[in-house]
């Protein structure tokens, strides 16, 4: 969970980010596409309800962007400022 401000303010820009790059990105099926908005958006009703982020979803958003550098990228940024991942 981010209580710090800065924290969830650059959560939200890495969130916001990765929503453009998923608009960039032609070579991902409609079924990965919904998948991954519907990660980043559940990732982010939490961080603004400043709840904490269930692992499972994280891990469902890294895996599913592991072929995608951009997205895995961003992901990844995303999974150290949550806490999820070691920085």
């Amino acid at each position: 969970m981010i209580t710090n401000q800065n924290y969830q303010n650059e959560a939200l820009k890495l969130i916001n980010q990765f929503k453009e790059e998923l608009k960039r990105e032609s070579t991902l099926s409609q079924e990965e596409l919904d998948e991954l908005k519907e990660c980043i958006e559940e990732i982010e009703n939490k961080i603004q309800q400043q709840k904490k982020v269930p692992k499972f979803v994280f891990d469902t958003l890294l895996s599913r962007t592991a072929n995608w550098a951009a997205l895995g990228s961003l992901a990844i940024e995303i999974g150290k400022v949550l806490e999820l991942l070691p920085k």
